[in-house]
């Protein structure tokens, strides 16, 4: 889990850029979110600009690259799977 710490920076990633960010770094929505001890409700709003969480954006911005590949858990590697 990432700590809840205050980080310090002059420049806040926005939502759309803190989406790309998740998706980079191998996470989906509802990893990231678990990764951050938070529910996927609340950081979807905050990603899709319903509600707006600085401290959220710094925290998905200081979030490590996820071990296991975005397409290779949850319900994305199942369908891909059954694809071939």
């Amino acid at each position: 889990m990432i700590p809840r710490t205050n980080l310090k920076s002059d420049e806040i990633l926005s939502a759309s850029q803190a989406r790309k960010s998740i998706r980079d770094k191998g996470y989906s929505f509802r990893r990231a979110a678990l990764a951050l001890g938070l529910s996927y409700s609340h950081v979807s709003k905050v990603l899709s600009g319903i509600h707006h969480s600085e401290t959220l954006l710094r925290r998905i911005d200081a979030l490590p690259p996820s071990d296991v590949p975005f397409m290779c858990s949850g319900f994305a590697a199942r369908k891909h799977h059954r694809a071939k």
